[in-house]
């Protein structure tokens, strides 16, 4: 009998935090580097445990982790944005003066 071997770890975009999270009076930090996290992605390790571990990130670390954004179709539902939330995430999730952020 074959047993194929374990698959790598993966990684799968979960959500933008919501503006409520991002201003509460205790924020969630990225992961990797000090500035606030905004966005969450799960850790897949293997099929059969799923992907139960979450990453939060900020715009910097998601880009330099993960390539930026998801696909547009990946983020339908899971990055409900408008006008004030692209602000503030841009202000306060990246250190780049103007960060990408989806349409």
């Amino acid at each position: 009998e074959l047993i194929s071997p374990p698959t790598s770890r993966s990684f799968e975009f979960e959500k933008v935090l919501s503006i409520r999270k991002l201003t509460e009076s205790r924020v969630k930090k990225c992961d990797t580097c000090d500035l606030m996290a905004c966005c969450v992605w799960r850790v897949c390790v293997r099929e059969e445990q799923g992907c139960r571990k979450r990453t939060y990130v900020c715009l910097d670390c998601q880009r330099t982790r993960f390539g930026g954004w998801p696909p547009a179709k990946d983020l339908l539902g899971k990055a409900h944005m408008d006008s004030r939330k692209i602000d503030f995430i841009s202000m306060n999730c990246s250190r780049e003066a103007n960060p990408y952020m989806p349409p």
